[in-house]
């Protein structure tokens, strides 16, 4: 209990992308044609690593899978 988990979120870029998530939500995105953010995601095609803490650079999947304690019901 008390774990937050902070992610990095997945960048998906998208023909018909733009920088809205820059420019509304301070995203520091990688490219002018970011179309989507995955945040937070487990999905196998956005799976989110962790940012800092005891789980640092271990995907957000990884922890779920063997801590499901920190995660509720």
């Amino acid at each position: 209990m008390g774990h937050i988990l902070w992610v990095e979120p997945v960048f998906k870029e998208m023909i018909w992308g733009g920088n809205q998530l820059k420019e509304k939500y301070g995203y520091a995105i990688p490219s002018d044609q970011t179309g989507e953010c995955w945040a937070p995601s487990a999905h196998p095609n956005g799976d989110n690593k962790i940012k800092e803490g005891e789980f640092k650079g271990q995907t957000l999947s990884k922890v779920f899978d063997e801590h499901r304690e920190l995660f509720g019901n």
